[in-house]
């Protein structure tokens, strides 16, 4: 399936923050994250919009499908680590999150301690599609065109799989299993750490 692919940009803040919330609304990690589905309707846009500002601020590459509907946001590891959060990162979570604001930092903590420790690595934070839009193909379609771009750069991408679902999606992909799967909370799903080498030219 052929699928034109964009770059997004700073205009595109709220978009992506209304894409990032739908695409991420239900499943086991957002039920232990706010358990309420109320509140999370509430809560997410607001967390949604300091990961959308900060990467479209520069922080990430965000490449779209044409329509809008799928989002896949890719951190340089220049130095080891993403720059996945704005300076004021910490008041922004509270004040977005509010009784929350734990899980969300414990999960934050949790995917930190499974970054690789490599530098010049592609982290994949995040790909979305909104709930109408999946299955059809489109997150596999964003990071098949990123990742033709890492393999002419001969560079490692990394991720973490937020279900055992999206791992079997990601191992179709190239992706391997990078250390010991991960809990946020010992009531929390487990998280799956994947890398992906480079693949030589054919």
């Amino acid at each position: 399936m052929s699928v034109p692919i964009a770059t997004a940009g700073r205009a595109d803040a709220d978009r992506l923050t209304r894409l990032l919330s739908d695409a991420f609304l239900l499943g086991d990690l957002a039920d232990w994250l706010v358990p309420d589905l109320a509140q999370r309707r509430e809560i997410y846009p607001r967390y949604w919009a300091i990961i959308a500002r900060h990467a479209l601020a520069g922080a990430a590459t965000v490449d779209v499908t044409d329509a809008g509907s799928a989002a896949a946001l890719w951190y340089a590891a220049g130095g080891g680590e993403p720059d996945l959060v704005p300076g004021d990162y910490d008041a922004l979570l509270a004040s977005a999150c509010g009784r929350h604001v734990d899980r969300f930092a414990a999960l934050d903590r949790a995917m930190h301690d499974a970054y690789p420790d490599r530098p010049g690595y592609a982290y994949l934070g995040f790909v979305g599609v909104t709930p109408e839009r999946q299955r059809a193909g489109l997150g596999a379609a964003l990071l098949d065109h990123r990742h033709r771009q890492l393999d002419r750069a001969g560079s490692a991408a990394f991720l973490i799989a937020s279900s055992a679902g999206s791992a079997r999606l990601y191992r179709r992909l190239g992706y391997r299993p990078a250390g010991p799967d991960i809990r946020p909370g010992p009531d929390a799903p487990a998280l799956y750490p994947m890398l992906r080498e480079p693949r030589p030219a054919t």
